[in-house]
């Protein structure tokens, strides 16, 4: 193929990607659908401080830093434009609508995901063929969790561009071994592990591709060449460069290692389970992951197992190397009493890859005449259209008004000032009253807790109309200690139990519900005891604009 269709397709994959993980970047704003979203964004902010301390290391903060340079980069623009002539005024634009300060850091992760899909684009290509890398980037934009997580400010989509790019550097190890690819590597991965910790049980790999290379040009004794690869130097050059990587993106796991010492046992004590997976366990919940990575049908997860198997039958190496990663990932997984998708995340380049190289094989026994071409084209096209239509419309559902704004203006239309109310967990983002921020403010000061720079800021650029506003106590998942920790300076109250008249007791006199899609039983209680003034429900039910909001008059 010539290099001007080549570059056809390379733009034709960088347009798919750019509308797959860009469209609907603003869903929700100014109300914030993750919880996550805000453990990122707050913490980058806070830097502005001068302390690049993030004293939080359940997430590691390569992501954060990566945000606060790019808020950086905008205020500076900012500022040279007359927006904002104080970092003050930018923080106060922001606690009052948080949409750019958002939009950025949501663009900053989808910018994450198109490098990706383009680095193993250009991997594959390299190491197999043009269709190879065409048929692995168009399975990875097929994977609707990778669309979605474009979505999403967490560090998911920084491991997999690390997780890209490692591949990259671990095939070069096998092929040419130089010292550089070595240090690269390591550099790489520890980076990538600055972003999600997990990323670095992919370590091994390089004694893996270290010995496949020194099967090739060593002396053919098995034993003797298994030696020399445990025993290279070049090893202790990677493992040096990994932890100066780490370190590079985690500085404070060393400045603060009594800190990091905590969080990292937390994470390692921590239990939870995805709400898609079953009971099953670990083994079986993971492999679901394996095949249903396109989403409702195994077809595409079938592809890329096929792909695993079939590097080992034709003793490809380069997919030796991409099997073996899937399958060490895996192992981990398995015996992890934490149980959601991304902590598969490091092995997904390497598993699309396989679907890639699959693809490839039938590719060309296939289009040795038209009708096989045909319905290779036509069967393929199938596979990743019905993924890729469901992600698309998606996007467009996200770029429809969030229900949460809709009712915010509809309680300062028609509840009166200053009442006093209780809202749940992802209401509507109502003013509080300068009374209750000063007491969080107060509360946060006494403890000195990391939100008291917040609610000060709250305090100072307070606008708007203002209510006497409850949060409504959820279960929130999480390290007991984390979540206890960033609970004690809110405004909680347990109405578990709660009827009409101890609401009204308490002072309350209006309820702001947002039960999700289906009806709950407490919706129903509420539905019975107290009158429903507003409901507001999206025009479509999707993840995660997937509730309503109820107002309730409390009598």
């Amino acid at each position: 193929m010539n290099e001007k269709k080549q570059k056809y397709i390379a733009l034709f994959l960088v347009a798919l990607a750019v509308f797959l993980c860009f469209w609907g970047l603003n869903y929700g704003l100014p109300h914030l659908a993750h919880d996550d979203e805000q453990t990122f964004v707050k913490r980058a902010l806070r830097f502005g401080n001068g302390d690049l301390n993030p004293h939080y290391f359940l997430y590691p903060p390569l992501m954060m830093y990566a945000l606060f340079f790019v808020y950086g980069v905008y205020y500076a623009v900012c500022h040279a434009a007359g927006i904002f002539s104080t970092t003050t005024e930018f923080a106060h634009a922001y606690i009052n609508d948080p949409t750019a300060v958002y939009l950025l850091g949501r663009g900053l992760v989808a910018f994450f995901a198109v490098a990706t899909v383009m680095t193993l684009y250009y991997r594959m290509k390299k190491t197999l063929s043009l269709e190879a890398g065409l048929f692995s980037a168009l399975i990875l934009l097929a994977f609707p969790r990778f669309p979605d997580s474009a979505h999403i400010i967490k560090s998911d989509m920084m491991m997999f561009l690390g997780s890209a790019i490692f591949f990259g550097l671990i095939l070069d190890i096998y092929k040419d071994g130089r010292t550089s690819r070595y240090a690269l590597a390591g550099l790489a991965l520890g980076l990538t592990a600055a972003a999600k910790y997990n990323a670095a049980v992919l370590a091994p790999l390089v004694i893996l591709a270290s010995f496949l290379r020194m099967r090739e040009h060593g002396s053919g004794a098995l034993r003797q060449d298994l030696r020399k690869s445990l025993f290279d130097p070049k090893l202790l050059l990677f493992v040096v460069c990994v932890v100066g990587g780490f370190v590079l993106g985690n500085p404070y796991s060393v400045l603060d290692f009594a800190t990091f010492r905590r969080d990292i046992v937390t994470i390692l004590t921590f239990t939870a389970l995805d709400e898609e997976f079953g009971g099953g366990g670990a083994a079986i919940n993971y492999i679901r992951v394996i095949f249903y990575m396109g989403g409702r049908y195994p077809f595409l997860g079938v592809l890329c197992v096929a792909g695993g198997l079939a590097a080992f039958v034709s003793r490809k190496k380069e997919m030796i190397l991409a099997a073996a990663a899937v399958i060490m990932v895996y192992a981990m997984c398995a015996t992890l009493s934490i149980q959601q998708w991304h902590y598969f995340i490091p092995a997904l380049p390497f598993l699309v890859s396989l679907g890639g190289y699959a693809a490839d094989g039938i590719w060309r026994v296939s289009r040795s005449n038209k009708a096989g071409r045909i319905v290779f084209i036509g069967v393929f096209a199938a596979l990743i259209a019905e993924p890729m239509a469901r992600a698309s419309v998606k996007n467009y559902w996200f770029t429809r008004p969030d229900v949460r704004v809709i009712a915010k203006k509809w309680i300062e239309d028609n509840i009166p000032e200053g009442s006093k109310m209780l809202i749940d967990n992802r209401g509507p983002m109502l003013a509080r009253t300068k009374g209750l921020l000063k007491k969080q403010y107060e509360d946060a000061l006494r403890l000195n807790h990391l939100k008291k720079d917040y609610f000060k800021l709250q305090l100072d650029a307070h606008r708007g109309k203002e209510y006497e506003w409850y949060n409504i106590e959820r279960s929130i998942i999480g390290p007991r200690g984390a979540i206890e920790y960033s609970q004690s300076v809110e405004l909680n109250v347990n109405i578990e139990g709660a009827t009409a008249a101890k609401l009204k007791k308490q002072g309350f006199r209006y309820l702001v519900l947002v039960p999700p899609e289906r009806p709950t039983e407490e919706e129903k209680k509420f539905d019975s005891s107290l009158v429903l003034l507003k409901e507001f429900a999206p025009e479509n039910f999707v993840s995660p604009l997937n509730f309503r909001v109820k107002i309730y008059k409390i009598y």
